[in-house]
């Protein structure tokens, strides 16, 4: 995983133009059987030109961390930031026209001073037409030395805590209608662990293993359930069966 606070922002000490497309370059010039997730990329400062060096490459997964933050243009201003709701939405649009298997995470913040219901809306407008596949949420949490520290119009708790709920709800059927677009297709599956027994279980349990494929980070996404038990660290080919909730249930394929 090649991380950053803006990997965007690579190179750019000088002035110049983000250097992260000729990183993945030079990575994909790299032999051997290696897999590059890129995260965090802020996406005022996405370099486009990593597009194309992504598709030529299967080794360069088409995942992409945006944070997003909000959708509306007035809360999007007092964070300082430069996007729209329609300048995302055009991003992903392009981002999915050369990648279209692409797997984009984002994060949204609600709460921000001076978010209303009409800023919110917004937000959650965005949400249904970015159709993102994965979103984390969060609250405003004031800190000092910040510039929104002292701005008026603080969100009630109560308020900030069901718009999140609205969000994740919303975000959880988004993400399976996401992913069924996998179910019959084959996938490589890093084993990570596998699922011991439950102490009593019948005879016969169908013994597991958990892993993820390339569109699911570790830690933040969901996981993959692989039936039958294969050694943690090793690369499996298998047909996803199903989706449950966030996670894949998946066959090996036998050769």
């Amino acid at each position: 995983m090649l991380i950053g606070q803006d990997l965007g922002s690579y190179g750019r000490e000088g002035g110049g133009p983000s250097l992260l497309p000729q990183l993945l370059a030079a990575l994909s010039a790299s032999p051997g059987d290696f897999r590059v997730r890129t995260l965090y990329i802020h996406p005022d400062n996405f370099p486009e030109a990593m597009l194309p060096i992504i598709a030529a490459d299967p080794r360069l997964l088409p995942y992409f961390d945006l944070p997003f933050q909000h959708a509306s243009t007035r809360i999007l201003a007092a964070m300082n930031r430069r996007g729209t709701s329609e300048a995302y939405l055009g991003l992903l649009e392009r981002i999915r026209f050369c990648l279209p298997d692409a797997a984009i995470r984002s994060t949204f913040l609600v709460g921000f001073p001076g978010e209303g219901e009409e800023d919110f809306a917004q937000l959650r407008d965005f949400q249904e037409r970015a159709r993102l596949d994965w979103v984390g949420s969060f609250a405003y949490s004031r800190e000092e030395g910040t510039a929104a520290y002292k701005l008026p119009a603080r969100v009630p708790k109560k308020t900030v805590a069901a718009r999140r709920r609205s969000l994740e709800e919303a975000q959880e059927r988004i993400t399976r209608e996401r992913l069924e677009r996998f179910v019959g297709r084959e996938m490589e599956v890093l084993v990570e662990e596998i699922v011991q027994k439950v102490e009593g279980s019948p005879e016969g349990q169908e013994e597991l293993s958990m892993g993820r494929t390339w569109n699911q980070a570790p830690e933040v996404d969901g996981l993959t359930v692989l039936r039958g038990t294969s050694a943690p660290g090793s690369l499996v080919r298998a047909t996803v069966l199903a989706v449950n909730g966030v996670d894949f249930d998946a066959a090996p394929i036998r050769t």
